[in-house]
Parts: C-alpha cells; structure tokens; sequence
C-alpha cells in the first residue's frame, strides 16, 4: 500500500515534463528572429499551468519596456524539435504576428 500523502505518481502524471531541447530551440529562434528586427529581444519560460509565456521587449535609450506578451502551448517544444528550422522558424513568427508581436 501507499500513502496517498506521499504517492508522487498523481503529480507525475499531471505536470508535464518541459521539453529542455526543445526550449533551447525554441530560445534560439527567437534570438535569430530579435537579430533581423533590431533593437528587440524575447523572453520566454515555460510554466506549471502548460504553456509557454514569450515576451517582447524594445530597448529605448538604455531601458528596456515589454511591447508584447502571449501565451503559447507547450506543444510549441515539441514542434522545435520535430520541424525543420526553416519551417519552425516560419510557424513562430507568423504566430507572433497573429498576437500583436512587433516585426
């Protein structure tokens, strides 16, 4: 028998494991993406609730102010890793685009 106080296997089960590959992919693109636009950079971090937060901030006379914010599913990491980087990188910034990104 187990401790209902003490069985791990529920919280297994709910959370879902963050893809790290994919999260460094996806880290990667959007860096890529803040190079061609200038001026730019991304933020993103995945959380609890299942999804990933991704962030744009414009830099201004040395301070830096969040022109953008959306959440994305966390299937976003495993469509990094199985999309060719052309492909994945043409699906972000049209998703960007869709919620109000600056590009």
């Amino acid at each position: 028998m187990s401790s209902k106080r003490d069985d791990t296997d529920a919280q297994r089960k709910a959370t879902r494991v963050v893809d790290q590959r994919g999260l460094k992919i996806l880290r990667e693109t959007l860096s890529a993406i803040a190079f061609q636009v200038g001026k730019t950079h991304f933020k993103s971090d995945p959380k609890e609730a299942g999804y990933v937060w991704i962030r744009q901030y414009k830099s201004s006379h040395g301070v830096a102010r969040e022109v953008a914010a959306c959440r994305a599913r966390i299937e976003i990491l495993d469509d990094a890793t199985r999309m060719t980087p052309a492909a994945f990188r043409d699906r972000l910034e049209k998703f960007l685009v869709q919620n109000d990104f600056e590009l």
